[in-house]
């Protein structure tokens, strides 16, 4: 337009065109350029920590894949198919009713023996259709493929982080995730494309599918009908939502009873306070995660505080929306309405489980409705950078990126403590598959008060072949090994060995005994995860698993197994690993099963770790308060007290031993008896460790002069010792007790 003829033609209300201003480089550098290549390197990392992440996680879900059911799972056991169309499908359970879960189990039942495998499969499957529907609901706000490679890694890494490890490690938690499943699909066929009928029904049968997974789900059709009126709907489609919220509502309150250890909503009008800081720390529930990974004190007060900054955000966010001349994008209104489904949870799960106190906030479970809450937010915030400040994208991708960096750190703690409990129900299972009714490795998969009914179920898994007897080798008990498996002869293709036997109390009073070892295979480079203990005469007496810490530390990673097994006398046992498939086995070791004999790293070596502990009692006297000797007779003395490894930690002993060492250096072991101690499990609020308490009757006959008495207790394959000792003057009719300063 520089030509003045073409000048003249042009009207003067038509304004001339402007040559685009070229931006001038600051410091000689091309900061476009430059802002676009780090986009790419933050896009770039947050797609390898989301691989990082989902792949141990998956990891971590394929090695959890155990078919020995877990906790309120023994209750919810399914052993024959009329069951699904029984009453069962829509009963309560504590707060929840359980009927698309249950249908889950149902086809875990129907197609895989109830051996947890469907769960599972779920358990991954689920996370993954929730992260697809947020990308969906995302797509069309992001403007480029950096941004949706930053926010598709910054997705995948957040609902998978093993921060989750209670709900992805555990078959029966795949409720947590159809929940959200359900409030994510519900609310996106209502704020994304047309207000069509079509999106109504998708709505409808989307929070059906959450309000009966869990009870948390019972907020999402009452979001839907405030989404619904935001999106302008028509009065007939809101009336539709409105009624079906009331349906829905009717049949869950229909018959429902306040479980009478949790708290009843109704009663709790004024008791603000509590509920309040509940929510709060439900909220806060990653950041408190995230702080006892890393060490940080105080986690309780880190989530409150981020509790309480989340729930503000809410607000700020949910105001600034609703009153802006703009109209939200749908996506917008969408993530809106999921931060509200996650602080709904907390206010749910506070007006239920407020008096089981602020630490319970904090468990791991609570962390897969909190994680969906922080990250709608986020991404509420994401979006409006993109959409109206282009400038400081850059910025909030490297906020992003630091806040993903840490939950990737934390990553390998939480797969850690899920591996903890995965191996604690890997020693119940091998004491259930051998019948061993033994307390301390039942209790780890149910409370100690519910014993029984894990027993009574077992027997019937067992007569069904279901669970974890589905697996023919559970069949073996009795039978010489050779009729099941060609055994190897030789060295070769298997290292390992016994390093423990030990006598374990059992409820029916029948010889039980418990076994540990390690056990590799030399040609895959594997560790071998079954193992079978057979007697004398080769017959199979009992089941061992592997995963476990190897009783010597110069061992390869992991190569260790604990099993159980039943024999009536002293008498040599031989441990077996299964290869390919189950159809070999090769000896890994031979031991004696012998009473009073106690692991060779508390026999044979110098014990430098301290435990917690506490020596109550000697003969019936308080052993705190002796202040002269007592005499003993009948040549024995009765001890008892508790041990624990890590009491604050939560760990308590696998065994506890008592010696007694002579002048001349001779030892006496002893092995104590497991008694409950729930007021030692309240003091250090652990109530999943393990029994501390002890009581043992000391044999002296045969010893004379000076004894000195020591406590130790195992774990893991270590030793520890109790730093409080007692000394023992011994004659030959008597002994008298005296204390011996810690």
């Amino acid at each position: 337009m520089s030509d003045p003829r073409q000048r003249a033609l042009l009207p003067d209300s038509v304004p001339l065109p402007l040559a685009p201003r070229r931006r001038l480089p600051v410091f000689g550098l091309d900061w476009p350029r430059l802002t676009t290549g780090a986009e790419i390197l933050c896009a770039g990392l947050a797609g390898l920590i989301a691989a990082y992440v989902v792949w141990s996680t998956i990891r971590l879900v394929i090695a959890s894949t155990l078919a020995i059911p877990f906790e309120d799972q023994w209750g919810e056991l399914i052993f024959s198919g009329r069951r699904i169309l029984s009453s069962w499908l829509f009963s309560q359970h504590n707060e929840h009713r359980l009927v698309f879960p249950r249908l889950i189990f149902f086809v875990d039942y129907w197609l895989f023996d109830e051996n947890n495998r469907f769960d599972f499969i779920c358990n991954l499957t689920l996370p993954c259709l929730i992260c697809a529907g947020v990308l969906v609901i995302l797509w069309q706000a992001l403007t480029n493929w950096r941004e949706r490679v930053w926010v598709a890694g910054a997705v995948a890494a957040l609902l998978f982080s093993a921060m989750q490890w209670e709900n992805f490690a555990w078959g029966f938690q795949v409720g947590w995730f159809l929940v959200e499943l359900g409030a994510v699909g519900a609310f996106a066929a209502l704020g994304l494309g047309r207000t069509a009928w079509s999106n109504v029904s998708i709505a409808i049968f989307a929070e059906t599918v959450s309000m009966y997974s869990l009870a948390s789900g019972a907020s999402v059709p009452i979001i839907a009908i405030l989404l619904a009126t935001w999106r302008r709907y028509s009065v007939r489609q809101i009336g539709v939502l409105v009624v079906a919220a009331i349906a829905l509502l009717g049949f869950y309150l229909h018959g429902y009873h306040t479980p009478s250890y949790h708290s009843n909503p109704f009663a709790l009008p004024g008791e603000f306070r509590p509920v309040a800081e509940y929510i709060a720390v439900d909220l806060g529930n990653p950041l408190a995660q995230l702080a006892v990974a890393f060490g940080a004190a105080h986690p309780t007060r880190i989530a409150g505080i981020a509790g309480a900054v989340g729930a503000l955000a809410f607000g700020y966010a949910a105001i600034v929306l609703t009153r802006s001349p703009r109209e939200p994008s749908g996506s917008t209104v969408v993530l809106l309405t999921t931060a509200a489904y996650g602080l709904s949870t907390a206010a749910l799960t506070a007006l239920g489980r407020v008096r089981f106190g602020l630490p319970q906030a904090e468990s791991s479970r609570y962390s897969t409705p909190m994680l969906l809450f922080w990250l709608a937010l986020a991404l509420i915030g994401f979006t409006d950078v993109v959409r109206h400040r282009p400038r400081l994208r850059l910025p909030a991708m490297l906020v992003g990126l630091c806040c993903l960096v840490p939950l990737a750190a934390a990553q390998a703690y939480f797969i850690k403590e899920a591996v903890s409990q995965i191996l604690l129900r890997k020693e119940a299972g091998a004491a259930l598959l051998a019948g061993i009714s033994n307390n301390d490795a039942l209790a780890k998969v149910f409370p100690a008060e519910q014993i029984p009914l894990v027993l009574r179920q077992t027997n019937r898994l067992r007569r069904r072949h279901l669970a974890l007897f589905a697996d023919p080798w559970s069949e073996w008990r009795g039978a010489p090994l050779r009729e099941h498996v060609r055994i190897l002869n030789g060295p070769g293709r298997c290292r390992g060995g016994i390093g423990e036997i030990r006598r374990v109390p059992t409820r029916d009073g029948r010889p039980g005994w418990t076994a540990s070892g390690w056990a590799w295979d030399q040609t895959d480079n594997v560790p071998l995860q079954r193992i079978v203990l057979t007697d004398e005469q080769g017959r199979v007496i009992g089941y061992g698993l592997g995963g476990f810490s190897p009783p010597r530390a110069s061992e390869e990673a992991a190569s260790g197994w604990r099993g159980y097994f039943a024999i009536s006398a002293a008498a040599p046992v031989s441990a077996y690993a299964l290869l390919n498939g189950g159809a070999v086995a090769c000896r890994v070791g031979t031991d004696i099963a012998e009473t009073s004999k106690p692991p060779k790293f508390v026999s044979e070596s110098k014990v430098d770790r301290v435990e917690d502990c506490s020596l109550d009692t000697m003969d019936g006297r308080l052993f705190g308060a002796l202040k002269e000797p007592v005499v003993v007779s009948n040549d024995q003395v009765d001890v008892a007290g508790w041990t624990a490894p890590a009491a604050r930690r939560g760990i308590g002993p696998d065994a506890t031993w008592i010696s007694l060492t002579a002048a001349d250096g001779k030892r006496r072991f002893y092995p104590a008896d497991t008694v409950g101690r729930p007021d030692v499990l309240a003091y250090f609020r652990q109530p999943r460790m393990k029994s501390p308490g002890f009581t043992a009757a000391l044999d002296l006959s045969g010893l004379t002069g000076t004894q000195k008495l020591a406590i130790y207790s195992t774990h893991d394959n270590n030793a520890y010792r109790c730093p409080q000792q007692a000394v023992l003057q011994l004659g030959r009719k008597s002994a008298a007790v005296t204390k011996n300063a810690k």
